[in-house]
């Protein structure tokens, strides 16, 4: 079979990648119903997690991946110019998700402070954490 040479299919990947904004917002806009047909496949989920775990997948993904030096090389190639947009953009998102816990921990009543190490400050942590996770769990 004769295919391109890895440099072809690069560049034509890139330069294709970055031509195609429309057709990506197209996409995005053009699909219906991700999140009910995602919960409507949990069964499908749990049975190819299921499969990955036993495969031992994430690991050899991992392992595969180029490791640190490659996820470091890579992060700092793309990730500083996109963070503060990234994080501007989801700014709305970021203060519906924090608000319950912020307004569990505004509304603690904790037990009094003892000395550092305490019986009295882990009882505090207990508190915090317990008040927390009831929050997450609902």
């Amino acid at each position: 079979m004769k295919v391109k040479n890895v440099e072809s299919a690069a560049k034509k990947f890139v330069t294709r990648a970055s031509q195609a904004q429309g057709d990506y917002k197209a996409g995005v806009n053009e699909t219906n119903d991700q999140a009910e047909k995602s919960i409507a496949s949990q069964e499908i989920y749990e049975s190819a997690i299921a499969d990955s775990i036993a495969r031992g997948a994430r690991v050899k993904g991992i392992e595969k991946s180029g490791g640190t030096a490659k996820w470091k090389a890579r992060t700092m190639a793309v990730g500083p110019s996109r963070f503060a947009t990234g994080t501007a953009a989801g700014s709305e998102a970021y203060k519906s998700g924090v608000k319950p816990y912020l307004d569990v921990l505004s509304g603690l009543t904790l037990t009094p402070r003892g000395p550092k190490g305490s019986p009295e400050n882990l009882e505090r942590v207990r508190q915090t954490n317990e008040a927390l996770r009831t929050a997450k769990l609902g």
